[in-house]
């Protein structure tokens, strides 16, 4: 599991992402290749998570609705986070926003002060596209503080899970 987790060691937030599922080409539109993925919040004891396990996955299920999925194909979406979390790490841009093409994860990473580390983390799940397949733009979120260095372990463990 890829995990950005805050610099706080004594009360720890983290956001946790991994796939699901192998890469899947949908039957209906062979140009498109999707992969599912879970998640999980925590924020020193609580802890929030996907709210079901994907079984049994359909090349019949709509796009939109049975679960969390990033696009891999036509354009990859991990591929574009990724690069997107490098160029913060490297100091070329000062905010990353994230949110796949079927909205589930809202994700904004910025760096406040040009002159530190520090990151400020905001991860917001969007239940409602995953479960009626409408985006309801509701979310669930968790903000938090990192670093460069935690950012960077997270990239490191993103293109392991998602073989990048």
């Amino acid at each position: 599991m890829a995990r950005l987790q805050s610099e706080d060691r004594e009360y720890m937030s983290a956001f946790e992402i991994s796939p699901e599922s192998p890469i899947e080409r949908h039957q209906s539109y062979p140009d498109q290749a999707i992969q599912y993925f879970s998640w999980r919040m925590t924020q020193g004891k609580r802890l929030i998570s996907s709210a079901k396990e994907q079984e049994n996955k359909t090349a019949e299920a709509p796009l939109e609705k049975d679960g969390y999925i990033f696009f891999r194909e036509p354009e990859d979406e991990v591929k574009l986070l990724i690069s997107r979390l490098e160029a913060l790490a490297e100091g070329k841009v000062d905010t990353v926003l994230f949110e796949p093409f079927e909205p589930s994860v809202d994700l904004r990473i910025e760096r406040p002060d040009r002159e530190r580390a520090d990151l400020k983390v905001y991860v917001f799940i969007d239940e409602g596209g995953v479960e009626t397949g409408i985006s309801r733009w509701d979310a669930l979120g968790l903000r938090f503080l990192t670093n460069t260095e935690m950012l960077s372990l997270f990239i490191k463990d993103l293109k392991s899970e998602f073989n990048c």
